[in-house]
């Protein structure tokens, strides 16, 4: 699972895992990558749709 991986590779969890047909919550530091996330700046395409600008 990609989010997994992700996780691995921030070294810490973003989730805390609830049981199943529960909500997950984000962690703390879920919470800052989030925050942080919301900082990249990002392009409309000439349709629309967004890009992040290191994609064509």
């Amino acid at each position: 699972m990609q989010l997994n991986r992700l996780e691995a590779d921030l070294g810490h969890p973003l989730f805390e895992r609830a049981e199943r047909g529960t909500a997950m919550k984000l962690t703390r530091f879920g919470k800052r990558v989030a925050a942080a996330a919301q900082k990249i700046p990002v392009r409309k395409c000439h349709d629309g749709e967004r890009k992040h600008p290191s994609k064509p």
